[in-house]
């Protein structure tokens, strides 16, 4: 990270250099899947660039030997880019941490095209300040991307010219301004009438100067101008009910997540109650060689899988619990090097490992699926008796197992060990095999399964109509949950503790972001609930995975599987344990994720894990951050527009009323009423202006409403009122002060009747005082 070779006199960057011409001493190319030429001539700005052909998901990826950003002294990096606006992510990654930052689409960023090189500048200060260590520029869509880059350089110094850069509402009586500039310069008004500053206040994380405002904001156009610019944002009215008592505990298994790199880390930053190990590579793990193998996610390819029970305990020791998917096959892998298909034994394949190991797709050129091929090349014979002896040894079992991993759809994502299509009668009778072996050997570990794949699969067998045929058409849920219960009553054991399902929504699990995508995916999070909601993919149109379910084209997923458990097997409880709405880098996936996790609480889910992590500093990890701070006792909301908004309600164990609002709308802030939430308050959020970034501001007064800023997810806090005190007679009294000059309260007290005396000053009084006797309070008081 040699030395400073330009100073850019119009913006004041002092710039270091990372490739000019040729990549500077320090940095090293860790690119992966494809072509990267780094001495080009195509669209060179000078002797050479970087011209890249990544394959589906390949990056261009440069590692520097000194960590750099904020922590290092950098303010940003630039580099010009031409290539598709659409097709390419822009990422960080800090090894030493284990963090990758949001992916950041360079379309997004400037205009681009292929034809010219578009200057970029990345500002460090929307990451955070983690010790970065590779710069990547990778495909993002899975169909590979072509693009050329030159003239990399961090920065020192001012990004861009001073001054603000952005305004938002964040409370009734509160604006932020964004960026550096002269508070004293800056005046608001709102429909053109001047709104009164009290109070500036600059704050850091990002640059903005807080406005305390003299009166309460609503609905109109707000402006706010300093000398030199006006910054305009459109306020919307809207409203919601909160309820008055809690209905129902929030299980804290909801918020979940699986296979983070740092365990400790995750579940510090996200408040991540349950982790999850689980997904297609550990169907093959074996836990005494602790080998496992990615099945058709990877080439059918052995490597290194951990040791599952160090895991288990890792986790616990985090605070969080665990929850462990068993392997449930006939094979586990023999070791860590292996393949399925190497091309070696069975010829030329559609596709190859990258790395130079001898590993195969398992498809001919052609694309067909291999057949017959020898399992004992990677992998060695698994059973039952051999998953008990190994869950005997481990000194402290998991709080909750899974019997396998989407057994469904095994002959497609482990045909090398498991080619026939799974029936409906071998999935139950792993399942009831498997689950007695684990509450032999962990009696108080809940057992959960199937964990089936998705929609279909819910209703369906791998193999076919033959099959669901054999049992009478029924689906396939409820006939699996009929046979497990009446076989846990013959035997007097229950086995299924959980029924288990994963759930990608229709249509938007995917890092799209176009508009269309954004407003889908924020409404189809009303696929978890809501019976009018009709699936906007093939789900809602005339399909065929079931005839039999009602109202089969709306998912209505957690109240669908309720009343399958209630009418097949009562007592069983229910979770989701995979869930992802694609984007989690961009704030349409982030506030999915938050109007997700609001739901889960609200519909009573038991257990939820996210697929996988989030990653830090993204807009998906600030939604799981925003509910670590929500209450356990879920408070009911109605009244409100789910396609516009989500609100949540609950109650912290100190009494707080918590309010989750998710405001979908991008370019309206709203002003949410909320009738009868008073009180002083905090306020936490994320989106909007900050983009992943969260803020807090405390010292809001709640007056029965809140702002949310547009595309952005809110948590209010209001503090417990104060309970009034009784006399030593035993008489009740009230203190009650008026904070506002213009307008008189009825206060209503509910349950506080009967005569009284009253003595109050202030208001035409001014200081004087008076008393007022035989006053009758009914539920109320003048103030």
């Amino acid at each position: 990270m040699s030395l400073v070779v330009a100073l850019a006199g119009a913006m004041g960057w002092v710039q270091t250099p990372v490739y000019d011409d040729a990549l500077a001493p320090g940095w090293a190319s860790w690119s992966w899947s494809g072509q990267y030429d780094f001495a080009s001539a195509a669209l060179a700005d000078g002797a050479a660039a970087i011209a890249c052909q990544a394959d589906g998901w390949g990056a261009l990826s440069l590692h520097a030997d000194t960590p750099f950003g904020l922590a290092a002294g950098h303010s940003g990096l630039r580099f010009r880019y031409a290539g598709p606006a659409d097709g390419v992510w822009f990422v960080l990654e800090a090894d030493g941490e284990r963090v990758q930052s949001e992916r950041l689409v360079v379309g997004a960023l400037a205009p681009v095209s292929s034809d010219a090189l578009t200057e970029i500048v990345i500002d460090f200060e929307r990451f955070g300040p983690h010790a970065w260590t590779r710069i990547d520029l990778m495909d993002a869509t899975g169909n590979g991307a072509r693009f050329v880059v030159d003239d990399i350089a961090l920065l020192t110094g001012p990004l861009g010219p001073t001054g603000f850069t952005g305004a938002e509402p964040v409370a009734l009586d509160a604006v932020e301004v964004l960026g550096a500039g002269d508070p004293a310069a800056l005046r608001v008004t709102l429909d053109g009438d001047v709104v009164p500053v009290i109070e500036r206040v600059e704050l850091a994380s990002p640059t903005r100067t807080l406005l305390r405002l003299g009166t309460s904001l609503g609905p109109g156009a707000l402006r706010v101008c300093d000398e030199a610019r006006c910054f305009d944002v459109t306020l919307t009215d809207a409203a919601a009910r909160v309820g008055d008592a809690p209905t129902h505990d929030i299980s804290p298994d909801i918020y979940g997540i699986a296979g983070p790199r740092d365990v400790n880390a995750s579940v510090a930053a996200l408040g991540a109650q349950v982790v999850r190990w689980g997904g297609n590579a550990v169907s093959l793990y074996d836990p005494v060689g602790h080998f496992t193998n990615a099945g058709a996610d990877w080439f059918f390819a052995n490597r290194d899988g951990g040791d599952a029970a160090a895991w288990i305990a890792q986790v616990q020791g985090a605070g969080a619990r665990a929850a462990f998917t068993l392997p449930v096959l006939d094979w586990v892998a023999r070791d860590a090097v292996s393949c399925a298909f190497p091309p070696s034994r069975y010829g030329a394949q559609q596709n190859v490992e990258p790395y130079g190991r001898d590993c195969g797709d398992g498809r001919t050129p052609a694309g067909d699926p291999l057949r017959g091929n020898d399992p004992r090349i990677h992998a060695r014979p698994w059973d039952v008796a051999q998953g008990e002896a190994w869950m005997r040894s481990v000194a402290t079992p998991p709080e909750i197992a899974f019997v396998g991993n989407e057994l469904d759809i095994a002959s497609e994502t482990h045909r090398d060990v498991h080619p026939e299509p799974a029936t409906y009668v071998e999935v139950r009778d792993r399942f009831l095999t498997w689950s007695s072996a684990i509450k032999a050997a962990w009696p108080e570990t809940q057992v959960a399964g199937p964990s089936s794949c998705c929609w279909w699969f819910y209703w369906n067998s791998m193999a076919g109509d033959a099959d669901k045929g054999a049992h009478g058409g029924e689906d396939f849920l409820p006939w699996f949950l009929s046979e497990v219960a009446r076989e846990d009553a013959a035997s007097g054991l229950r086995r299924l503790d959980l029924l288990d399902v994963h759930y990608y929504p229709d249509g938007v699990f995917s890092d799209a972001n176009d508009p269309a995508t954004q407003a889908r995916r924020l409404r189809s999070t009303r696929s978890l609930w809501d019976p009018n909601y009709i699936e906007e993919g093939w789900i809602g149109r005339d399909q065929w995975a079931t005839q039999r379910q009602p109202n089969r084209n709306a998912v209505m997923l957690i109240p669908r599987l309720r009343a399958l458990l209630d009418a097949r097997y009562p007592g069983t409880r229910l979770g989701v344990t995979e869930w992802n709405w694609g984007a989690e880098g961009e704030l349409s996936g982030g506030l999915a994720a938050a109007d997700a996790l609001g739901i889960f609480g609200r519909e009573g889910l038991d257990l939820a894990t996210y697929w996988t992590t989030p990653g830090a500093d993204t807009p998906a990890a600030s939604a799981f951050a925003l509910f670590s701070e929500f209450g356990r006792r879920s408070v009911p909301v109605d009244g409100y527009d789910p396609d516009a908004l989500g609100v949540f309600a609950a109650r912290d164990a100190a009494g707080a009323l918590t309010v989750v609002a998710v405001n979908k709308r991008p370019n309206e802030a709203r002003v949410l009423r909320l009738p009868g939430v008073e009180g002083a308050a905090t306020l936490r959020r994320f989106g909007g202006a900050l983009s992943a970034r969260t803020a807090s501001l405390e010292g809001v007064h709640v007056d029965g409403a809140v702002v949310v800023p547009a595309y952005a997810a809110v948590l209010l806090r209001v503090e417990p009122s104060a309970a009034p005190e009784v006399d030593a007679a035993g008489g009740l009294t009230v203190v009650a002060v008026n904070k506002r000059p213009d307008e008189a309260r009825v206060l209503r007290l509910p349950g506080v009747a009967g005569p009284a005396t009253l003595r109050r000053f202030g208001g035409a009084l001014g200081a004087l005082t008076a008393s007022l006797e035989g006053v009758h309070v009914d539920g109320a008081v003048v103030v």
